[in-house]
């Protein structure tokens, strides 16, 4: 097991073992090498937070819809790019997408424009004066 010692400048300078360091800098080919992982790692963690993100984005509001599974989330998404955009269509717009039916349509539409719950009138209020 292996760390990479960084400078002041978030560069790397040496590799760090059980012992101590080991310095790159001078060796190109070692550069160049823990340069490549660094590179690598660095887009696989950017490409798999992505992906969790979109994915629990899409089933925290998504599916919580009846009648909306993954399949259907994730032809809206294709469809539309946005949850906002998603949010924001009309049923007609909503059932154009791909493997949707008028009733998961209007499933879609009434929970993103649904009024909000007013409270019950529960006195105290100024109509009991």
């Amino acid at each position: 097991m292996y760390g990479m010692v960084k400078d002041d400048r978030h560069r790397t300078r040496a590799i760090a073992s059980d012992g101590g360091e080991i310095s790159i800098a001078a060796h190109k080919r070692a550069f160049q090498l823990v340069t490549a992982i660094q590179d690598e790692v660095h887009r696989y963690s950017i490409t798999y937070s992505r992906s969790a993100h979109r994915k629990s984005g899409l089933e925290s509001t998504l599916n919580g819809i009846p009648g909306i599974g993954k399949t259907r989330a994730a032809a809206l998404y294709r469809h539309f790019k946005t949850i906002k955009a998603i949010s924001a269509a009309s049923e007609e717009e909503l059932l154009a997408a791909p493997g949707m039916t008028r009733p998961a349509a209007k499933a879609v539409y009434d929970f993103y424009h649904a009024a909000p719950e007013l409270p019950e009138n529960k006195g105290g209020g100024i109509s009991d004066l």
